[in-house]
C-alpha cells in the first residue's frame, strides 16, 4: 500500500487495475508527451483480490491532473461505498453521476461483458470502497440463482441501504496503509459481510435514485457515440453533425465526461486503433499511419513514440499489452 501522500502516476493505475480488462488512462494534450509517468492522483490507492473473483478496491485520494480511463468490465455485481466526493461513472449505456451517501451501497449487476468509463477534473477528491463480485464467485458460493438470476436485466442498478456495523468497518478500511496478513484477513472479512448483505436484499430493494442520478441523455449520447468506436474515423465536424450539437458543446462534454479535450481523445484512440493493427493485422507503416489520422509517416512515427514510447517499425518486437501500458 502506498503512503497517504504519495503521488500515483498513470503506470501505477494501469499496474493496480486487476479487476478490469483493456484499462486505458486518457489525459490533457499538454501532458501526452509525459505518458506513463504523468501524475494522476496524490493520496492512497489500493486494489487487491481477496479471494479469486471477490476484489476489493479503495481509494483515498485527489486527482492532481484531468483524467479518465476506459475499461473492459465482466460480468458480476459491482458495489460502491462513495464517503466522500463524487464520481462520473458510466457502465456501458447507463451513466451515474453518484454523490458521498454512506448508509447506501450503490450496486450495479453486469449479466454480460460491458465497457466502463470514469472521469475526473483536476482537485477532485475521492474516498471510496468497491468491491467485483465475477460471475465465477458468485456461482462457487451457490449464489447465482440469488443473485445474478435476480437482476431481471443487464445494468440492473439499486441502492441498498447498510446497517451501521457494515459502515463503521467500511470506514476502518482506511486506516489500514499496509497488505499484510492481518489486514488482508480485515479487508475480506468485510467483503464477505457487504456481500452477504447485498444478496440477501438485493430483490427487497428500490431501483437507484437521488444521489445516484442518470445525468442528461445528451451527454450520454455523446459517451455512447465515442465508446462505440463510430466517431474515431470522423472529423469533429462531423461528430457535431451526427450528434446535432455544436462544437462548443462537443467539447463541455468531453472535459465533463473525459477529463480532457474531445481532438486528444480521439487521437489516442485513432493511435490505439494504429497501435492494434500494426500488431494483429500487420498493416503497413503508411496503412497504420491513415488509420490513425496522418497523411505523412513521419508525422505518424513521431505521435506513435510520444503514446507507445517505441517506433512504429519496432512494434513488432513487443507484445500489444506492453505497448498499450507504456
Amino acid at each position: 500500500m502506498q503512503p497517504i501522500n504519495q503521488t500515483l502516476d498513470q503506470q501505477y493505475l494501469i499496474k493496480h487495475a486487476i479487476n478490469v480488462r483493456n484499462y486505458r488512462i486518457f489525459t490533457p494534450k499538454k501532458a501526452s508527451r509525459i505518458e506513463g509517468s504523468l501524475p494522476v492522483v496524490q493520496g492512497s490507492l489500493l486494489t487487491q483480490e481477496l479471494q479469486p473473483g471477490l476484489v476489493l478496491h479503495k481509494v483515498d485520494a485527489r486527482a492532481v491532473n484531468d483524467f479518465s480511463f476506459t475499461a473492459q468490465i465482466d460480468p458480476g455485481l459491482r458495489v460502491s461505498l462513495l464517503f466522500a466526493g463524487e464520481t462520473h461513472l458510466t457502465y456501458g449505456k447507463k451513466s451515474l453521476h453518484m454523490h458521498a451517501d454512506t448508509s447506501k451501497a450503490h450496486v450495479t449487476a453486469l449479466t454480460e461483458a460491458d465497457g466502463c468509463t470514469l472521469a475526473s477534473r483536476k482537485g477532485e477528491y475521492r474516498q471510496a470502497v468497491n468491491i467485483a463480485m465475477s460471475e465465477s464467485w458468485l456461482a462457487r458460493q451457490g449464489l447465482d440463482s440469488q443473485a445474478m438470476r435476480r437482476a431481471t436485466h443487464h445494468l440492473a442498478a439499486q441502492q441498498i441501504k447498510l446497517p451501521e456495523f457494515v459502515v463503521q468497518q467500511a470506514s476502518q478500511l482506511f486506516n489500514q496503509l499496509d497488505t499484510g496478513a492481518a489486514s488482508r484477513l480485515s479487508r475480506e472479512g468485510f467483503a464477505l459481510t457487504l456481500a452477504a448483505h447485498i444478496i440477501e436484499n438485493w430483490q427487497q430493494a428500490p431501483l437507484a435514485q437521488g444521489t445516484a442520478k442518470v445525468v442528461s441523455r445528451r451527454s450520454q449520447q455523446f459517451m455512447d457515440f465515442l465508446l462505440s468506436g463510430e466517431a474515431d474515423a470522423l472529423t469533429l465536424e462531423q461528430i457535431s453533425q451526427v450528434l446535432g450539437m455544436s462544437a462548443a458543446t462537443l467539447q463541455r462534454y468531453a472535459h465533463q465526461c473525459l477529463g480532457s479535450s474531445l481532438t486528444h481523445f480521439l487521437r489516442q484512440r485513432r493511435l490505439i486503433n494504429a497501435c492494434k493493427a500494426l500488431q494483429q493485422e500487420g498493416v503497413s507503416i503508411s496503412d497504420a499511419a491513415l488509420l490513425a489520422g496522418y497523411s505523412h509517416t513521419a508525422n505518424f512515427a513521431t505521435a506513435f513514440k510520444r503514446q507507445f514510447g517505441v517506433c512504429p517499425t519496432d512494434a513488432h518486437r513487443y507484445a500489444l499489452t506492453d505497448l498499450l501500458m507504456k
